[in-house]
């Protein structure tokens, strides 16, 4: 299904597009900037824009622009108020809605748990959160997807561990009961398009998004364009060995990054620790109090392995930039001098600092990841 063209975007040449995203992930500009920005001359510019206003896809004003050299300017926006986007994560036992604009900025969000997990119930729980949202919304020109596991490029859901999920063709079941586009994406390769586009992207175009939590994930971006292929998805960096000693993965695997890493491995052994269920308040309540020999040796082994992973993805791609996500933040934080004295063991002393940024990601910040995907698809679609 195709989108309905609500902005003005569809039919643009390269040039006007390539302007109109310069704006979109860097505005407000003025003319002197986008000039200097994307090496056109001035002229150039101006004709570029002009039919770019005329059509509602940048809008001029909001007073005056410092330029780069000083002098006040006109600046350019992309116009967010004619078009909006639901993005929706799907987890194992809930799922997430957030109405975006243009830009990725959240306008209202909504969630409701998963009856079961079974592609109908899950179809049927989406309608719903889509038409909440879509009741005070301007128009909704689709909805962008992020699910756990390997998708494809025709919105099937290939494989999704967790909800048991083989073959779906997810993106069919709910275009036909909303009768939106649908943009399916593998969840941490939605939240990476975000953060490339609207996050961390905006001052660093290569750097490496690692998730922790559920389970381990990795996405990476290179000269602002993320990283995919046949196996995204499958979440090989969770068996990365880590060189340690402690629990089995769901493979087999000891010392892994999942079995290091994961929420729930890191629940069962403080669980094991204090002789009773926890759940992640708990855990974190205990690692803060530090009253708890043996749960301290459990945070002590968590810090290292997260500084080991971190140290072998920067060392491998030679990203300058990390950014850590994923439910498991909290405690991530909580531990991150060890982390970061980990991370410096690791590196060669010549090496330059990596630069680990921690950013919370509720469930409406993957869901916001999904309504990046979607945007990104209508306003670029070749990409």
């Amino acid at each position: 299904m195709s989108f309905v063209d609500l902005g003005g975007w569809h039919g643009l040449s390269e040039p006007s597009r390539g302007l109109a995203l310069e704006v979109l992930l860097h505005g407000p500009l003025s003319r002197s900037d986008v000039a200097r920005r994307l090496e056109m001359s001035a002229g150039s510019v101006t004709r570029l824009s002009r039919p770019l206003l005329d059509a509602g896809v940048l809008v001029e004003g909001g007073g005056p622009y410092e330029t780069t050299e000083g002098r006040p300017g006109r600046p350019l926006h992309v116009a967010t108020d004619a078009v909006q986007l639901v993005g929706l994560r799907v987890a194992g036992t809930h799922a997430w809605a957030t109405l975006t604009t243009l830009r990725a900025d959240a306008v209202d969000a909504v969630d409701a748990p998963l009856p079961d997990t079974s592609p109908e119930a899950v179809a049927d729980t989406a309608l719903r959160l889509v038409e909440r949202l879509r009741r005070s919304a301007p128009p909704v020109a689709g909805v962008g997807v992020a699910v756990g596991g390997t998708v494809d490029g025709h919105g099937i859901v290939v494989r999704a561990p967790f909800l048991g999920w083989n073959d779906v063709p997810f993106g069919r079941m709910l275009e036909d009961r909303t009768g939106l586009p649908v943009t399916l994406a593998n969840d941490i390769v939605a939240l990476t398009t975000a953060e490339s586009w609207f996050g961390v992207g905006s001052r660093h175009p290569t750097f490496a998004v690692v998730t922790v939590g559920t389970g381990v994930g990795l996405g990476l971006v290179y000269d602002r364009r993320v990283v995919t292929g046949p196996d995204t998805g499958v979440g090989l960096v969770g068996h990365l060995p880590l060189g340690m000693h402690g629990p089995v993965c769901d493979l087999g695997h000891r010392g892994c990054a999942a079995a290091v890493l994961s929420d729930a491995s890191i629940r069962n052994q403080v669980s094991i620790a204090v002789g009773r269920p926890v759940d992640a308040e708990d855990v974190l309540d205990l690692v803060l109090a530090g009253q708890h020999p043996a749960v301290d040796a459990i945070a002590e082994h968590v810090a290292v392995g997260l500084g080991r992973l971190i140290a072998m993805v920067a060392n491998i791609t030679m990203v300058p930039v990390v950014a850590v996500s994923g439910e498991g933040l909290a405690l991530a934080e909580l531990l991150q001098h060890r982390v970061h004295r980990e991370v410096a063991r690791l590196r060669d002393p010549h090496a330059a600092d990596v630069d680990i940024v921690f950013q919370h990601s509720p469930g409406s910040r993957w869901a916001r990841g999904a309504a990046a995907v979607a945007i990104k698809r209508y306003v670029s679609p070749t990409t």
